[in-house]
Order: structure tokens, then sequence, then C-alpha cells
């Protein structure tokens, strides 16, 4: 089965068509008030526009308030939500889109705890989430923590770019791989498309 490739912070319109070329099967949305990566509904709205249904929208979320979700759901096309904070099981259920949990994994995290607590999520996160972006930081957790036989669909996350998606898939078998920075030009937000095909060309290489 193909790996998944989610292109998430996307902020421009040629950013987002550039993904859609590549062939990437979903990109993110950031809604998250402290991220460098923020979209405005007008330019979500845009964005979903330009790629119509060609890869899913996933928007995503750190600790929002309900009526910020429900805003964005009743403007902008979204296929899933992805909740990056604290959010509880209860909060990200109630708005009946499919939606995907992250948590930042650290040593003696206790993965059949988060994925029972989580059990309605379409997926899990797995990611190395620090600093105020919650994501998007670069960096990779240790994968040796990777839970064996999980039930549910994981997307890894994290650190990923052209350099080592390829062992990252090798090493984990993930559902679906998520980058941020590692597609991003110098500072970001902005996406490279070069780095953009680059990371596709090696999910393809060992997980396509």
């Amino acid at each position: 089965m193909s790996v998944v490739v989610k292109f998430c912070g996307i902020t421009t319109v040629e950013d987002a068509i550039h993904s859609v070329d590549f062939g990437c099967n979903a990109i993110g949305l950031n809604f998250y008030e402290h991220s460098r990566r923020l979209v405005s509904l007008k330019t979500a709205e845009a964005i979903v526009r330009s790629i119509g249904n060609s890869v899913k929208t996933v928007a995503v979320f750190v600790d929002p308030e309900v009526e910020e979700v429900m805003r964005v759901v009743k403007e902008v096309r979204v296929d899933y939500l992805q909740f990056h904070g604290d959010e509880s099981a209860a909060f990200c259920e109630q708005f009946q889109v499919p939606f995907v949990k992250a948590i930042s994994v650290t040593e003696g995290f206790d993965f059949d705890e988060f994925s029972d607590k989580y059990r309605r999520a379409r997926a899990l996160m797995l990611d190395s989430s620090a600093g105020v972006d919650r994501g998007g930081t670069g960096t990779t957790f240790d994968w040796a923590l990777w839970p064996k036989g999980a039930k549910q669909q994981i997307i890894l996350a994290g650190g990923l770019d052209e350099t080592n998606v390829a062992q990252a898939i090798q090493q984990t078998n993930p559902w679906a791989v998520d980058v941020a920075s590692g597609i991003e030009k110098d500072g970001g937000p902005a996406k490279d498309a070069q780095k953009m095909e680059a990371f596709m060309n090696e999910v393809l290489r060992v997980g396509g």
C-alpha cells in the first residue's frame, strides 16, 4: 500500500498547486494564531478553490475554541480536522468531521493509552512538536519509540525532509508522512518547489 503524503503549512495558492502537481495526497492549512504558517479564512478559501477536489484538505488547530473550528468548517471545504494541542477526545469528536489527533513523542510515552483515548480518530499523528508552532519545528523524534502492531492508521511527522524520509518510512512503516519545514524555503513559510518534488520522489522510491 502506498504511503500517504501530506504537505502541511500551505500558505499560498502557488504552493497548493505545486502540491497537487507533485502528487501529494493532502495539504494542511494552519489556523493556529501563533504559527508563522497561519492562514486567514480568505486565503484558505482561495487555496481550496484553486485545487478543487484534487487532494484532501486538513484544517490544523491547537487548543481552539469551538466557535473557531465551526467558523472554519462553515467557510472552507475541509475534509479533516487536525488537533495538535491538549484537546480531549470529546472535543475532537463533536464537529462531525473526521479528525486526526497529534501527540508529541517523548521517552516513556504510552501509545496504547493515547490510541485508546482517541480511538475514534481517523488517524493518529506522532510528532516531535516543540515550541510555539506545535509542530513543523524541523526536529525528529527517536523512531525507535514507534509503536509496533498498531491497529489505527499512524502518521509520521517531525523533522522529515528529502534526506531522511526514505529511512523513516523503512524504519517505521507509517500509513502516512507529514512534512512542513522540510519542504520550505530558508526561513519559510513559503514552500520550495524543488524540495517538494524531491520529497515526493523519495517517498515514491521506497513507499510508492
